[in-house]
């Protein structure tokens, strides 16, 4: 279900809650099974700790300078968090690795249960689903401690989106390859 979904429903259980109706139901039905019938309403109501990442990493160079950005957002779409992390010298595909393990560190922090993680990189989505294995020795540690990140989420689905709806994630780790170059950028392909 989606965090939008989950919002909407919530909404409506308090909705429920707040009616004027529950006098009348307690009367007809007795207390307990109103009372049941409302704590029910209040779980769907209490917020669920679900969040929405989008991260990136990327690198100038393969490999080269590197950085990881990313962005977490609350059910309601507000921004909680952002980074920008300058990873030293790495391949591409490590840094979105290590994009990626910074964000879900940063969910588990906060408190996340359940989390939607949106990256731009198939090669990622699809190792972390299991469609691909993982061959390269420097990405296996890196697949492993992304994998029981996830696993200490009580929710999470992975998905794979186009680099244009994840520009704000490509732009900080951009930045940090920018700021530790001493903002002088340069090399290899950016895409702002």
């Amino acid at each position: 279900m989606s965090a939008g979904a989950r919002e909407k429903i919530a909404a409506v259980a308090r909705r429920l809650l707040e009616d004027a109706a529950w006098e009348e139901l307690r009367r007809e039905h007795g207390a307990a099974a109103v009372s049941a019938v409302r704590a029910s309403l209040r779980a769907l109501a209490e917020r669920r700790n679900a969040y929405r990442l989008y991260c990136d990493g990327g690198s100038h160079g393969n490999p080269g300078p590197s950085g990881a950005g990313g962005v977490i957002l609350d059910e309601g779409g507000r921004e909680v968090d952002r980074y920008s992390v300058f990873l030293g010298i790495a391949t591409n595909n490590q840094a979105e690795y290590r994009a990626l393990l910074e964000g879900l560190a940063r969910l588990l922090r906060i408190g996340a249960e359940e989390a939607e993680i949106f990256l731009d990189s198939e090669l990622l989505v699809n190792q972390l689903d299991g469609r691909y294995r993982v061959r390269s020795p420097e990405l296996a540690p890196l697949h492993r401690e992304a994998r029981e990140r996830i696993a200490r989420l009580r929710e999470c689905r992975v998905v794979h989106i186009p680099r244009e709806e994840n520009r704000e994630a490509d732009r900080l780790a951009q930045q940090a390859i920018a700021g530790a170059r001493g903002g002088r950028g340069g090399g290899g392909s950016v895409t702002l």
